[in-house]
Order: C-alpha cells, then structure tokens, then sequence
C-alpha cells in the first residue's frame, strides 16, 4: 500500500482523471465518484467478477509533484467522508470474500456515523465531555466542522464536532 506518483499530474483533477481512467475497462465501470480535499472516492462494478464496492484515493501533493494512494473500502481506511451519491451509487457492497465483505460494511456503517454525528446541532452553555473530559460549548458553530469550548479551569480550546458527546 504505498503511493504512486507521475510527473505528468500536474493538479489534484489530473490525479482524479487518471484514476477514472485506470478503473474504466476490462469490465470495470466507474459508477460514481466524488470527495473534498485530498480524498476522492469512486463507486466501481466489475461485471466480470459480480463485485462492487469503494475504493478511495488520497491524493497529496509534495516537492511540487502529485501522488495518490488507493485504499479499497475492504481496507476500512480511517477516512469517512465519502460522499452520498458515491454510497448511493456503490449500492450494497458486493464482494466473493466473505471477510471482504464484512470489512466494507463495517467501513460503511462507520461512513454513516460519522456523517450523523458531525450534523449534529450543540447550543451555547451545552454540558459536553471530548473524551471523557468536562467542557462547555462557548461557540457551537466555530466553523461547520468545529465547536470553541470551555474546559473546568477556564482554558478555551475548540474540537471537532464529531468527537463531542452530550454529558
């Protein structure tokens, strides 16, 4: 699992079209894909073998050049931002192993957590714990992804909204 790099990428849309390409044939389809950032996620079938699944490409860029390293939803990457008409698209996750299997939709199950937990809506004095500590909401819209918050000896300090729970 190590990066693949070529100078003929010259944008983050280069590496993305190389990767639809690289998918495209050979009874693979690309049925969807999408992303913000460095993570783009692609919806693929293969006719061949009756599969479907998610693959997701970290795309980075260092020294002026452009890299990507692919990671298959049976993989379960720590990445959950895999956009709704890519999950749409996928459909049920489809794989002859059924360890493959249970791995993809572990992985999707998570994708649907983190998305539930970071639309969730804390107001300004919430009792919340990051972590098992104490804090209190200050700012429950810092930015769409943060909350500024109050810790028990004063310290303000922000966190992301995915990892605050109600106390």
């Amino acid at each position: 699992m190590g990066w693949d790099s070529s100078r003929e990428w010259q944008s983050a849309q280069d590496v993305k079209a190389a990767m639809i390409r690289d998918f495209t044939g050979d009874g693979r389809r690309v049925l969807a894909h999408g992303g913000t950032g460095r993570e783009f996620y692609l919806a693929l079938e293969n006719s061949e073998t009756n599969q479907r699944g998610i693959v997701l490409c970290l795309i980075e860029r260092w020294e002026g050049e452009y890299g990507v390293k692919i990671i298959a939803e049976t993989g379960h990457p720590y990445y959950y931002g895999c956009p709704d008409k890519v999950l749409k698209a996928a459909g049920p996750p489809k794989y002859e192993s059924s360890e493959a299997q249970k791995r993809a939709e572990d992985w999707r199950a998570e994708v649907a957590r983190q998305k539930a937990r970071a639309k969730r809506k804390f107001k300004q004095g919430d009792a919340v714990t990051v972590y098992g500590k104490p804090y209190t909401i200050l700012n429950p819209a810092w930015t769409k992804t943060y909350a500024t918050m109050r810790a028990p000896d004063g310290e303000v300090c922000k966190a992301r909204i995915q990892n605050i729970e109600l106390a």
